[in-house]
């Protein structure tokens, strides 16, 4: 079942048609439940609305006293797209489950054949569809009437594909994925997409089911990467050079999209989880630390007397960033050096600052700060593979269960 939306013209008189024999024949094709007539503001027009709907129990007038929404600019597209996208709203309000709305455009001036068949594509409606028939001198011979039908969905498919690659590209895969799932035919870019969020809010686990249950080869590739980065992260695991590699390359693209101020975050991130693996290669230990270990490792009396001072009940101290730092100078690691020399905690003075105030970070912070910390680990970090893209469309040539 369907409702349907006509527009209404004066037709062309031919010795074999009847324009409005011929719109009565295409509700009969049809068989609307409820139907809509767009008339101009013509007389003649609205005389031949007038002859479509009289019999017809299912035609709806568009408010009490009023049977129609005419165009008062019949000539004009912008006028007719804007009264037929006025009628679609209206009459969406009547849909019932499993029904759909159709428009036929047919009738009328090219204008309005056009601002209707603009407005059925601005509004998303599934289908379109033509009254064809055979020909007589230009006009279709009434009683030869057929149903042309047009399905509007690879249409949509592909404008929706364009905006959602874009909302990618410009930092936000979510409403990019919620786009692409409208389409089954765009469902792969959809999984990327949600994986992409995911995978950007350092959500890894959620990546990894993701791409796991996806056929997409984008997803697959990444499937390992994705896992390795989610096992790094259980408890009492070394501190992973893999997810400080990730970090960064997530913060450049947060700075390319003009995040400026999550990418310092995940820049700082990068650069205490990649101290803290440094510690780990020197000594084993994993936090919490335990107060007799910390000074153990230290003659410096300052830094006993802070482990003493800082100590938690349970015996275990916590250590900021700096601290860390601080540690590796007194086993010399040439790491604090470096570290002191590049002026890195300026760069952590101002994440601090965004923790506690309200305070912008420029791109040109953001990017002094990413290329700081890989330059410091280069010899350390492992290449992370790039991650998938929403533009290189790779076919699916079969499916890969969900591991």
């Amino acid at each position: 079942m369907s409702l349907l939306i006509l527009t209404v013209g004066t037709g062309t008189a031919g010795r074999h048609s009847s324009l409005a024999d011929g719109l009565r024949n295409t509700i009969s094709l049809l068989q609307p439940r409820l139907f809509w007539l767009v008339p101009s503001e013509s007389p003649d027009s609205l005389a031949i609305a007038d002859l479509v709907r009289e019999g017809f129990d299912s035609f709806q007038p568009w408010a009490e006293g009023v049977p129609y929404r005419a165009i008062a600019r019949h000539d004009s597209l912008a006028d007719c797209r804007d009264t037929v996208r006025g009628v679609i709203a209206v009459a969406r309000r009547h849909l019932r489950e499993g029904e759909s709305l159709l428009l036929n455009p047919t009738s009328g001036t090219k204008q309005m054949s056009a601002g209707a068949t603009v407005a059925a594509l601005d509004e998303s409606l599934g289908e379109i569809v033509f009254t064809v028939g055979d020909r007589s001198e230009g006009v279709v011979v009434t009683g030869t009437e057929r149903i042309e039908r047009f399905d509007a969905s690879d249409y949509h498919a592909a404008r929706d594909a364009g905006i959602a690659r874009e909302l990618a590209a410009a930092g936000n895969p979510l409403a990019a994925a919620d786009l692409f799932s409208r389409h089954p035919a765009l469902s792969g870019d959809a999984a990327v997409a949600r994986c992409l969020h995911e995978w950007s809010r350092l959500n890894y686990e959620g990546a990894r089911k993701i791409a796991a249950q996806s056929p997409d080869p984008r997803l697959i590739a990444v499937r390992g990467h994705l896992q390795t980065l989610a096992l790094a992260l259980r408890p009492n695991s070394e501190p992973s050079l893999l997810v400080a590699s990730d970090l960064l390359q997530n913060a450049e693209a947060l700075v390319a999209c003009g995040d400026c101020e999550t990418a310092f975050f995940h820049t700082c991130k990068a650069l205490e989880i990649a101290l803290r693996n440094a510690l780990w290669q020197n000594t084993q230990l994993l936090e919490p630390f335990r107060l007799k270990d910390l000074l153990a490792l230290t003659s410096r009396k300052e830094l006993q007397d802070r482990y003493r001072a800082t100590a938690l009940a349970d015996g275990t101290c916590r250590l900021g960033l700096r601290q860390v730092a601080e540690l590796l100078g007194s086993l010399n690691d040439p790491l604090c050096d470096a570290l002191f020399r590049e002026r890195a905690f300026d760069f952590v003075s101002i994440r601090n600052e965004l923790a506690h105030a309200i305070r912008p970070v420029s791109m040109k912070e953001a990017a002094s700060f990413i290329s700081l910390v890989q330059r410091l680990f280069r010899d350390r970090l492992p290449t992370c593979p790039p991650r998938p893209d929403l533009f290189t469309k790779v076919p699916v040539e079969r499916d890969v269960p969900a591991r």
